[in-house]
């Protein structure tokens, strides 16, 4: 035998063979730079196509109960005024469905797509505006208002084209950041004014005790008492037309302890102004019978169907203008 070395392992004197080696081809995933690993990486990292990537669109089966999120709607489909601004009004060119009477098909779909439109608008509003009273926590689904109030046929009604303006107008301003603290406002607004009518109501009552003499001294304070509590109310109501116009009412709907959960979906904001229109009821009661008339002129408390009357009306003059 050769001598043996201890550190090769081979005989002493003698080459060593050359250790074999396998074929590249066979070694490809220790190799990511072979041709055939980088096209394998290649593959693996390709991006879904856009089109397959639906998560971002509406009408999909991902989308969230409350609606898409209005930044992606505003991005992905233009809906600008005459004027070329996003300010919520119908768009001649887009949402205007009262200008395709003999289309049912094009109809129904604008009208999809305003649904859309406001359910994205409605997802950006302050939770507390939408909420319904009780404790279950849950909230008014707009989209579901235009469904019952406004429909998703093929028929066009300037009438209610002028609803959904209104609407598509009030939401836009209500989520622009600064404005995003109104409901806030109003509903302290409303305690404020419920607390007023009720010691109106007290006073009224006490006065009712009084003799004719002492009644005349005053009557003049208590009169200028009741016009200030007028305007509240017509503060009040304005405000609550607003909230109609949210919900996509018809001008005729009364805010009443009957017509609160039917109508106005038993929104938790408006729990209070029931209370004062049921207080002013009450107010105007006392005060015809101590002969007390207000200083404020007769329309001055117009009532809440009149107010959203002209509103209405003011906003089929502006869509026949445009």
């Amino acid at each position: 035998m050769g001598a043996f070395d201890s550190n090769t392992g081979t005989d002493a004197g003698k080459a060593p063979a050359p250790e074999a080696q396998p074929p590249a081809q066979d070694d490809e995933w220790g190799h990511f730079d072979s041709n055939t690993g980088t096209e394998k990486a290649t593959t693996a990292a390709q991006p879904v196509p856009a089109q397959n990537d639906d998560r971002g669109t509406f009408g999909t089966a991902t989308a969230a109960s409350r609606g898409p999120r209005f930044d992606s709607f505003a991005s992905s489909t233009n809906y600008t005024s005459a004027s070329g601004s996003v300010d919520g009004s119908l768009s001649s060119e887009d949402d205007d469905f009262g200008d395709f009477e003999g289309n049912a098909v094009q109809i129904k779909m604008y009208k999809k797509r305003l649904q859309e439109k406001i359910r994205a608008y409605a997802s950006q509003l302050p939770e507390s505006l939408l909420r319904k009273s009780g404790l279950s926590g849950e909230h008014i689904d707009l989209g579901e208002c235009f469904s019952v109030n406004i429909g998703l046929d093929g028929t066009a009604d300037p009438a209610r084209k002028a609803i959904v303006d209104r609407c598509l107008r009030v939401l836009s301003k209500l989520t622009k950041r600064k404005h995003l603290k109104l409901p806030s406002y109003w509903e302290q607004m409303f305690l404020v004014v419920k607390e007023e009518l009720t010691i109106g109501k007290q006073l009224l009552a006490e006065a009712s005790n009084v003799s004719k003499a002492e009644l005349q001294k005053v009557q003049k304070p208590l009169l200028i008492m009741i016009s200030g509590f007028a305007e509240y109310l017509r503060v009040v109501r304005s405000i609550v037309g607003t909230i109609g116009d949210l919900l996509l009412l018809d001008d005729s709907a009364l805010l009443t302890i009957d017509t609160y959960a039917s109508t106005w979906c038993s929104l938790d904001i408006l729990k209070i102004p029931v209370e004062i229109e049921q207080l002013w009821k009450e107010v105007e009661k006392a005060a015809i019978n101590l002969s007390i008339r207000s200083l404020q002129p007769k329309d001055a408390t117009l009532s809440l169907t009149a107010i959203r009357s002209k509103s209405t009306k003011m906003c089929v003059l502006d869509n026949s203008a445009s």
